[in-house]
Parts: C-alpha cells; structure tokens; sequence
C-alpha cells in the first residue's frame, strides 16, 4: 500500500473550515449553508472513517458508495436553496434519482474493491452543472457585490472541486492503464484542489482573508 501524501490529510482537515464558519452563526445560518455545513460534516466524518480503513491496509472503497448518495443529496437539497419552486423540485429529483443510480450501479456495474468507473463521473458532472446552473441564474439577476453573496462562494467551490475531481480522475483512470507515472501527479492534484475548494466555500472572504486571524468577520452582515 502506497503511504497516504500529506496533502491528504490537510484536504481532509480543511472541511474544519466550512464548519467553523457554521458553528459561528449557529441558528442564524441561512437553509443554504446549513445544508453546505452538514455535507462538510459528512465528508469529514466518511474521510475520517476511510482513513482508518487505510492506515489498516483495509478495503475503504466501499464507503464512497456509502457516502456518494448522502453527499451528493445533500449538495443539491443545498443549491435548490436559491432556486424557485420549479428549480428546486427538478434538483430534488435528481437527487433522489441519483441515489437510486447509485444502487444499480453497485448491484450490476460497479466493484466495491476498487475505485469507481461510472458513479465517479455521473456524480461530478451532476455537481459541476447543478453548480454552474444555480451559478448563471443568479448572476443574470445580481447586481451587487458578488464577492459578499455566500452563492457566489459555494456555486464556485463547488464547480472547482468536482470539475476538478471529473478531470483528474480520468486522467488516473488513464494513468492506470496507460502511463503508471501520471497517477503520481493525479493523486496530490485532487488533494489540492479539495483544499483550495474548501477555503472558497466560506461566503464572507476571499481566499486570502480565509487564511487571515479575523476569518470570518466579514460575514457578520451576510449571516445575518
């Protein structure tokens, strides 16, 4: 087994982040955030949960496919927030949809011993177009700041990190059968891009007030 890379564990770890900001406001979080807070305490959780599988030298494949369905209807239960009745029914049926493509993945497609072939994909592109959707559609209407609409920050979190996660996992699909050495590069590049999604999905800064000591000051008005 292949030692875990250090970036791993602060990709991980950073999900603190988003759940910090939700533990500041508490009850005064909008429906959006409080979804977006708990897919971060999910998340957190099931790499918490993968890691120990790891550190074993045991099978964790299996609980991606535990924890794809969860996250993935916890992300559009989030987006369809900011979307109008029709909007917000068509992402809640595709979330119950993609549960119910998950399950028959699982039973006729997929293994459980290894990475995903198919449910990996579907489940980045869902994201990354629910994402990107919610993104222009609110844009068409905005005409104040982007930078302090917490939609802004998610929608473009969000794209990024499973835009990202649908690239590079072709490319360590590729690497798989075609060039080993590519997957050394593949692995940390997702870790990064996770870790750097993760400080964008904090609606009240921009990536460098996330790493400053009044970290979510800003946010004061927005939460409220």
């Amino acid at each position: 087994m292949a030692a875990i890379p250090p970036i791993a564990y602060v990709s991980a770890a950073s999900k603190v982040l988003v759940l910090t900001a939700g533990l500041r406001y508490g009850r005064r979080l909008p429906p959006a955030r409080r979804w977006i807070f708990a897919w971060a305490l999910i998340g957190l959780l099931i790499d918490g949960a993968m890691l120990v599988y790891a550190l074993r030298k045991q099978n964790n494949h299996w609980m991606s496919y535990v924890a794809a369905p969860v996250e993935v209807s916890t992300l559009l239960f989030a987006l369809s927030c900011w979307h109008l009745d029709r909007g917000r029914q068509i992402l809640r049926t595709l979330a119950v949809a993609f549960v119910a493509t998950v399950v028959v993945l699982v039973v006729f497609v997929e293994s459980l011993t290894t990475f995903s072939l198919v449910r990996g994909p579907i489940e980045s592109i869902l994201i990354v177009a629910a994402s990107l959707a919610t993104l222009l559609l609110l844009l068409r209407d905005e005409q104040g700041n982007l930078f302090q609409r917490d939609w802004f920050w998610i929608c473009a979190g969000l794209s990024l990190r499973y835009g990202a996660l649908a690239t590079l996992g072709f490319l360590i699909a590729y690497a798989k059968y075609r060039i080993a050495p590519l997957s050394v590069f593949a692995f940390p590049l997702i870790f990064i891009m996770t870790f750097i999604a993760n400080l964008v999905y904090d609606p009240s800064s921009s990536i460098p007030q996330v790493l400053s000591q009044e970290l979510f000051r800003q946010a004061h008005g927005i939460a409220e």
